[in-house]
């Protein structure tokens, strides 16, 4: 399974990685990292492949989460990749937003490195054949 994690926080990243890596267990995970929406967007037109799922910050640079999703949602060969929304904070506004784009889970960023974990596993148990096919 591949997966783009798209994160400015350096910190953030790290720990994603530690967390994907704990609970990876059988799964074969490959996590991609994007720093910005612009260069997710770049990533997600060159890979040959589309990853199996997008986790995806909100708030960074250049381009923010919300507009990644609309350029994501516009073309056709990536519009079908399940999307969380990973950000330490979601407004009602955002909610709506990424509601109307279908985007298919958010939680925030845990406070600890255990609760990350169980969010990842909920998330990759949540609805794997969906992810994975």
């Amino acid at each position: 399974m591949t997966i783009l994690y798209v994160e400015d926080d350096p910190d953030d990243c790290d720990l994603f990685i530690e967390a994907i890596n704990k609970v990876a267990e059988s799964r074969n995970i490959n996590c991609l990292l994007a720093s910005d929406g612009e260069e997710a967007l770049a990533k997600l037109i060159d890979f040959p492949q589309n990853p199996q799922i997008i986790f995806l910050d909100i708030n960074m640079p250049r381009m923010d989460g919300k507009e990644l999703v609309a350029e994501v949602k516009k073309r056709e060969k990536l519009k079908n990749i399940p999307i969380v929304i990973y950000s330490t904070t979601v407004t009602t506004s955002d909610m709506q937003f990424f509601n109307r784009h279908g985007i298919f889970h958010f939680f925030n960023k845990p406070s600890d490195f255990d609760q990350l974990c169980d969010s990842l596993r909920y998330i990759f148990n949540l609805n794997l054949e969906k992810i994975v096919s």
